[in-house]
């Protein structure tokens, strides 16, 4: 049986994929922003929300519970693909402006460790997750 889940897209019985795509001035190195030398590349996931899923009302008030339970939303979603298929993956196609370049990469998705993250207010209302000192999430 296929079914459609939250986090996959592309689906057969017995893989799923979630597909993600990026422009970026240059598709065959990663970087967050448009006009900085590459570093790392940022995904975004949406369907997280924790105030309609776990019915956290006031997102900034304890900025540790937000994001865990960000995590565990999404951490859901992939064991609820996993319930349907034997592997879950991404796929990320990186392209310039114009679509004339890209690099494709696929990886395995693997669920968060939800204490390996700290959670900080920024910019008095987004919520940025560090791992060992470092900026994972926004």
């Amino acid at each position: 049986m296929v079914t459609l889940t939250a986090i996959t897209v592309v689906l057969t019985a017995i893989i799923a994929w979630s597909v993600k795509t990026v422009a970026n001035r240059w598709p065959h190195v990663f970087t967050g922003k448009a006009n900085e030398a590459p570093k790392c590349l940022r995904l975004i996931s949406g369907r997280n929300n924790p105030t309609h899923s776990v019915g956290i009302t006031d997102l900034l008030a304890d900025p540790d519970r937000t994001g865990a339970a960000v995590l565990r939303i999404y951490n859901a979603r992939i064991e609820e693909a996993r319930g349907d298929h034997d592997d879950v993956r991404q796929v990320v196609l990186a392209r310039n402006w114009n679509a004339q370049e890209f690099t494709i990469f696929e990886r395995a998705i693997t669920p968060y460790e939800v204490n390996d993250y700290e959670w900080q207010i920024h910019d008095g209302d987004k919520l940025w997750g560090f791992k060992d000192g470092e900026h994972a999430f926004t």
